[in-house]
């Protein structure tokens, strides 16, 4: 079903760990996303495709890895603040 998928302006976001391994485990950490398309399923909640980018600080097993009906609730935006 080819119409259920489309491409959007891909946009940086953080992503809720626990939604990587079915709720039990990793609650409050997060993985940096790049979501890049938009995935609707009747009944369902909108859900994204996303690609972690991975992280500077530490080793990053997670860098490339793309998931994909990742839900919206698991997304959290990455907007800078003003200071």
């Amino acid at each position: 079903m080819s119409y259920l998928i489309s491409n959007v302006p891909h946009f940086k976001c953080w992503v809720r760990r626990e939604f990587t391994c079915n709720h039990l485990n990793y609650h409050g950490e997060y993985l940096h996303a790049l979501a890049f398309a938009v995935n609707t399923i009747p009944d369902r909640s909108l859900s994204f495709q996303v690609v972690f980018t991975g992280s500077t600080e530490d080793e990053n097993v997670h860098g490339g890895a793309m998931w994909a009906r990742m839900p919206i609730q698991a997304l959290v935006a990455d907007i800078p603040v003003d200071d």
